[in-house]
């Protein structure tokens, strides 16, 4: 019945099923409570979530590695970030260990609060104990923009290199995210030559993050040329980069290539 309620989202009778038990019987075991945090964690309910943790105390029933991952992944999306390390902390004295679910959910938590010293932290400990892949590095880099960590965002590009991991586009453009919020225009630059050399389809985002690097350098002609590139071969410009186009060149005085881009934009 609670599974039921899982798959539904229906967290409410997920748990008068779980109170029933707890208090008549029988006593449920860890994959039933699994599936009530599961519930809760679905319908952003962290606190019934963390309740359920709670019982599960009281009446001796073991968490298992799902529950930790269920549990920081409600605090992840209350932003909690704190809760979420404070319950990592917890899964020695139950003779269970991270794995990659739980550093990914622990390490988006601190992307989403700006905490990207501690992301850098947990990737630290993740190495000792695992193989980090893609995802999870590009959790790290993505921790790493909000906060313009644009060297460390670097520096976290030249491991997955050195460990035979080959970027992905959500990387580099959050790696270039970094260097322009920390205004290193030529970084963002450098970032799209990567991603050409590594014959990488870049995304929107990463040739959209180039052309605000020119904007704001005031390398008009740089940033046309780069549209251009996206015209011909993709992938499609989107309204952001056309209108950092437009500034560019209208800073840099190209009034009359402005006019024949609009006038292309318009057909």
């Amino acid at each position: 019945a609670i599974s039921a309620c899982e798959k539904c989202m229906r967290w409410e009778p997920a748990l008068h099923v779980l109170q029933d038990m707890w208090s008549n019987g029988p006593l449920p075991d860890a994959a039933v409570c699994n599936a009530a945090v599961s519930a809760c964690v679905k319908a952003q309910q962290w606190q019934h979530a963390l309740e359920v943790q709670r019982q599960m105390k009281v009446h001796s029933v073991d968490p298992t590695i799902v529950t930790f991952n269920a549990l920081v992944d409600a605090c992840k999306i209350a932003g909690r970030w704190e809760h979420a390390l404070q319950l990592a902390s917890e899964l020695p004295s139950h003779a269970l260990a991270a794995d990659k679910v739980t550093y990914s959910a622990l390490i988006s938590a601190c992307r989403e609060a700006g905490q990207w010293e501690v992301a850098m932290n947990l990737l630290g400990e993740a190495k000792r104990v695992l193989k980090p892949d893609v995802v999870l590095y590009g959790a790290v880099i993505a921790a790493c923009e909000p906060g313009a960590a644009w060297e460390q965002a670097l520096s976290l590009l030249g491991e997955m290199a050195a460990l035979g991991l080959t970027p992905n586009a959500a990387c580099l453009g959050a790696a270039a995210g970094a260097t322009r919020a920390a205004a290193r225009w030529e970084a963002s630059l450098e970032l799209l030559e990567v991603s050409r050399r590594l014959s990488l389809e870049p995304g929107v985002r990463l040739f959209s993050t180039a052309v605000g690097a020119c904007r704001e350098a005031q390398l008009w002609e740089k940033a046309l040329a780069i549209l251009s590139e996206m015209q011909h071969f993709g992938p499609a410009p989107d309204e952001i980069t056309y209108s950092d186009v437009l500034i560019a060149m209208q800073q840099g005085g190209a009034w009359e290539r402005a006019i024949s881009l609009l006038a292309e934009m318009i057909e």
